[in-house]
């Protein structure tokens, strides 16, 4: 980490980043050389296999150095493609390691892949490769799940008695708990102080394709072939759902986006901490579902069906967000968590007309990889005046430890882009307090008093919620709810519908950095 700077190994912030420090992404260095301790210690103690270890160490350096060289030159796609098919080769004709067999997918028959066998091996490793490289999204994210990966590996070929593997097994799983150290946002640590970097993930991609093809192969196989996508369920299901979803929108497979189930929960409001625990759960849940079904003896037809019958649903999930992030939105606030900080927006007097409008402007003005939610309200005024609407824009921040000038500024260019319509007043939503706000403390005097209606849930409707998910400048999908709720459960100026009435918000209602 010292010697990161000098040697220009720092993740700058900036495009599709959630960083907005400069930090090392030398997260690989320790992982390869627990790698090389564990690959020389197998070595030393079983020199049959010392053969099976060079070719490890040389493809997973080729990959390391690859991914280092991207992190630095920001290599093309194409060139890390074919670099990465190199890697497979060596680990088919140095080590041996092939997928000859599918398993008994149909009918608990075989399938032999024959003359397909090396080009399916190198297609399936460079899968996974890529896999691990783009869940690689949020500090300590792609390492918890690979952790949790790996430890469900080590049980298993340690109770298998694979002494090769467990040696391999269980050195990278240390140096990935060193990592995760430093990588973990944990106690006072708020940030990363070490990404993993491409020289990480892409290390640990061809780790993981490298072992669960060799556990699922030959006469000595531990696991079913099938298995081995239960072990590594998340980052492929993930991976293929964003894939097919940029499709499904007629853009470019591999053009990043915030369409990423840890994405979507952090637009729901959870925290990174909690979202990082909640995806490596996922995986340990997974993986150990693919181990409990192998000890049942479930055929690997039926688990086939059963991963499929999982990407399904967590494909609907990315696909629709608009239907899943208000669920998510629900299930954190049942679960009592902590939320993450978001960005209010005030627009006094907007109609609900207007929505589109104010949608486009914020998609123009808060730029890129900026997800928001408008709602508009009805707040009843005194008896006989028509009622007014007002609405609030909700930005998702990328990161919890916003600053009030931050929030300023999203509120400042949205004010400038609409400073042409009058009477439409914007703010920014921050705790109310003495300093912004004298009227916040105790009044004596009647007059001093705000009406007591701006304080009743009841007299705050929703009249329509819209969800926006931008790509660049442009709202690329849109929901719209213009149903007004029951009115038995009316919803409070600044807070999220729920099924039950919380205590009405003020206006300046704390919306940054709660918790």
């Amino acid at each position: 980490m010292l010697v990161a700077p000098v040697l220009r190994l720092i993740d700058l912030p900036g495009e599709h980043k959630q960083h907005d420090t400069s930090t090392p992404f030398v997260g690989g260095v320790g992982i390869f050389l627990a790698l090389l301790c564990a690959g020389a210690t197998l070595a030393v103690l079983a020199p049959q296999h010392a053969g099976y270890v060079e070719g490890l160490v040389a493809a997973s350096f080729l990959m390391f150095a690859t991914g280092l060289s991207d992190d630095i030159y920001r290599l093309g796609f194409s060139i890390r493609l074919v670099i990465q098919a190199v890697a497979a080769l060596v680990m088919i004709f140095v080590s041996g390691v092939v997928l000859n067999d599918l398993g008994g997918l149909f009918f608990n028959t075989a399938t032999p892949l024959g003359v397909f066998a090396i080009p399916f091996t190198i297609f399936a490793t460079i899968g996974v490769i890529n896999a691990l490289n783009m869940i690689d999204g949020m500090d300590g994210l792609a390492g918890s799940i690979a952790f949790m990966s790996l430890l469900v590996i080590s049980f298993l070929v340690i109770v298998a008695g694979d002494v090769k593997h467990a040696l391999l097994c269980l050195g990278v799983l240390g140096g990935i708990g060193g990592f995760l150290v430093f990588n973990m946002r944990h106690g006072k640590q708020k940030r990363a102080r070490v990404f993993m970097g491409d020289n990480g993930s892409m290390l640990l991609g061809l780790f993981f394709g490298w072992l669960l093809i060799d556990l699922s192969q030959g006469e000595a196989a531990i696991i079913a072939p099938v298995a081995a996508i239960w072990l590594f369920a998340v980052p492929l299901i993930d991976t293929v759902s964003v894939m097919l979803r940029r499709l499904w929108l007629r853009k470019s497979p591999f053009s990043p986006d915030r369409s990423h189930l840890h994405h979507l929960l952090q637009a729901a409001g959870y925290r990174v901490e909690d979202v990082v625990i909640i995806m490596a759960l996922l995986q340990f849940l997974l993986a150990a579902g693919g181990v409990a079904a192998l000890a049942l003896g479930v055929s690997e037809g039926a688990m086939l069906v059963g991963f499929l019958a999982v990407f399904t649903g967590y494909f609907y999930i990315t696909l629709r967000p608009w239907r899943a992030v208000p669920a998510m939105r629900r299930l954190h606030g049942r679960l009592g968590l902590l939320p993450a900080a978001s960005c209010g927006i005030y627009f006094g007097e907007c109609a609900v007309k207007d929505a589109k409008r104010l949608m486009d402007v914020a998609a123009h003005e808060l730029g890129q990889a900026t997800s928001f939610r408008i709602r508009i309200f009805e707040r009843a005024t005194l008896e006989g005046s028509a009622p007014t609407r007002y609405a609030l824009v909700d930005v998702m921040l990328e990161d919890e430890q916003a600053s009030l000038e931050d929030i300023r500024h999203y509120a400042r260019v949205v004010k400038r882009s609409l400073r042409e319509h009058q009477g439409v007043y914007v703010r920014p939503l921050v705790a109310r307090s003495t300093a912004n706000d004298p009227r916040s403390a105790r009044r004596s005097h009647a007059a001093e008093q705000r009406r007591g209606d701006r304080r009743d849930p009841s007299a705050h409707i929703l009249v329509m919620e819209a969800v926006a998910y931008t790509d660049g400048d442009t709202v690329i999908e849109v929901h719209v709810n213009d149903e007004k709720p029951h009115p038995e459960v009316p919803v409070a100026s600044g807070l999220p519908h729920v099924p039950r009435p919380a205590p009405a918000r003020r206006e300046m209602g704390p919306r940054v950095g709660a918790g």
